[in-house]
């Protein structure tokens, strides 16, 4: 059995058989989910059961983790209160930094302040349940072949906004924000996200890392105007601090940039674009921005902030000697990467083992006598188990296939480090996905497709740039040769696997439907957690592409 999610836009200018004056004032007349049933309905008047109109209920959610906060202090004041014996009742203040209002009853306040929110969550919920339905509808079969075939279709083919139809996510992983706004709205705010995404993309951090890896022939040279920094303690060739500034430094400043600030930029962009209807969608989004991120800013970023960066005016003057430049310039970039690698895959896969889950870190504390879970809630929410951020891992990993490529014929050293980067993730992500990291969602293996896109791209880049390094070193027969085979070769392997495979994940067949049983699926798994009675399967992290992560569930 199959949902459909169907996309409407504009329903009220499009109907089937509205053909005169008459009948385009009857359709004006209806309401949309009205019309996307009775269109489905005359479609497949024996498959299709009805619509479910989907909701904004953002406000709903919000008096939510209000709730949740608010239940939180409670449990944390009456778990101090039971820590003491009961003897004084735990207080404080309303206002923070030096107010002079007196001090209230922590857990006769809180206790009111969820009795309060209780109320106008009823409230709210019943509101948005009344109010009218935003653009987007789930039609329901009771047929795997009839919904499979109204996903395949144009129902509508002389307006493309009317009716947008798609197969539905799962009901673990839709992405409401996306399905609450029309699709002008989505490509406006696409319009809005589109410059910051390419201020991200042009931040230099690789090129700042590679131009910290030569900052030791900058200073430590025969000339230049670093020289008046000359120091024989740092440029001495045992100089502890010149290998940790060189080899070090630049790894870190990497890592650290895209652990804690890419994957954050990223995660709240993808939301602002509203183009992805399912959470795994947002991943894959995310996914690609990092992958673009690591081509352009890191990897090209490092390698031009080397030798070929003094080439700046030749490349300007002579655009032809590009290649030529980027085959000089692998070589001497190269300890720079191989640094990262080391630093990747005997420090950060290491200290990944070592230190799986905030719980590890946040049991060391405690064994120090400092922060103390003060309630069981916090407790659980200590050793709670994070989801995993496909998105930001897969494009971590793609950077190092990338590098590994891309310098293979210049420095094939770096293939030893990547080796052991690879072997070292796969040791560490065995574990985590056995007993450390739970899924939110489940795609049905979606991700994959994307993965094989940057494979076979960063097997245009081996080409591309083995082919620099020849052309460099004068083999000319030898680049020639590369690129009549190989070129010719991966392009058809690359289409061959597009329309072989790619084409048929993404609907299911009409064979394989047409032989599932025929099924009833209730309405209310599709029903946001937050307008279900009493919330009923509704958490903190509830609708998060990452949970546990700090990620925030709605931007502007």
């Amino acid at each position: 059995m199959q949902q459909i999610s169907c996309l409407i836009q504009e329903a009220q200018r499009s109907a089937a058989g509205a053909d005169d004056a008459e009948d385009y004032h009857e359709v004006d007349d209806m309401d949309a989910e009205f019309l996307v049933g009775e269109t489905f309905r005359r479609l497949f008047p024996e498959s299709f059961q009805h619509v479910m109109p989907i909701r904004n209920h953002k406000s709903v959610d919000l008096l939510l983790m209000s709730w949740d906060k608010a239940c939180a202090r409670l449990e944390r004041a009456e778990a101090a209160y039971e820590k003491i014996g009961g003897v004084k009742r735990p207080t404080h203040r309303l206002r923070c930094c030096g107010s002079i209002e007196p001090e209230v009853d922590s857990i006769n306040f809180w206790a009111e302040r969820v009795r309060t929110l209780e109320a106008q969550i009823v409230e709210e919920r019943q509101r948005v349940l009344q109010s009218p339905p935003c653009g987007a509808f789930f039609v329901f079969f009771n047929n795997q072949r009839d919904a499979a075939i109204a996903a395949q279709v144009n129902l509508h083919p002389e307006d493309g906004h009317s009716f947008r139809v798609q197969e539905a996510p799962g009901p673990e992983e839709v992405c409401w924000t996306t399905l609450w706004r029309d699709w002008r709205t989505r490509e406006i705010r696409e319009l809005i996200a589109l410059p910051f995404i390419v201020i991200m993309m042009l931040v230099p951090v690789g090129l700042f890392t590679g131009a910290v890896a030569q900052l030791t022939v900058a200073i430590c040279g025969s000339s230049g105007i670093f020289n008046t920094f000359y120091s024989d303690w740092y440029c001495a060739s045992d100089s502890t601090w010149r290998s940790l500034v060189t080899g070090s430094l630049p790894p870190i400043l990497l890592t650290l940039w895209q652990a804690l600030v890419m994957p954050n930029a990223f995660y709240r962009l993808a939301i602002i674009e509203s183009q992805s209807v399912s959470l795994s969608g947002l991943d894959r989004r995310i996914a690609t921005l990092f992958v673009f991120w690591d081509v352009f800013n890191v990897f090209l970023g490092g390698m031009f902030a080397g030798s070929a960066f003094s080439q700046l005016g030749v490349i300007i003057n002579k655009p032809g000697s590009i290649p030529t430049v980027i085959g000089t310039a692998l070589p001497a970039s190269s300890n720079f990467f191989i640094n990262t690698l080391i630093l990747k895959a005997f420090t950060m896969m290491p200290l990944r083992m070592f230190f799986p889950h905030i719980g590890a870190l946040s049991a060391l504390f405690q064994a120090m006598g400092c922060c103390t879970p003060k309630s069981e809630r916090d407790r659980f929410m200590t050793l709670s188990p994070h989801s995993i951020r496909h998105g930001r891992e897969v494009g971590s990993m793609m950077l190092v296939f990338v590098i590994a490529l891309a310098y293979a014929s210049s420095s094939p050293l770096i293939l030893v480090f990547a080796l052991a980067y690879f072997f070292a993730s796969w040791i560490m992500w065995r574990h985590h996905l056995l007993y450390i990291y739970e899924r939110c969602y489940e795609s049905g293996g979606l991700m994959w497709d994307k993965i094989f896109d940057y494979m076979m791209w960063s097997l245009f880049i081996l080409e591309f740039f083995t082919a620099c390094v020849l052309l460099a070193n004068a083999a000319f027969v030898q680049m020639s040769i590369l690129l009549a085979t190989m070129t010719p070769f991966l392009w058809k392997f690359n289409r061959y696997c597009k329309v072989r495979y790619a084409h048929a994940v993404r609907h299911m067949p009409l064979e394989t439907a047409a032989n599932a049983p025929s099924a009833h699926i209730d309405p209310f798994i599709y029903m946001p957690p937050a307008l279900r009675s009493r919330a009923q399967g509704w958490y903190p992290e509830c609708g998060k592409a990452w949970e546990t992560w700090g990620m925030p569930a709605y931007t502007f």
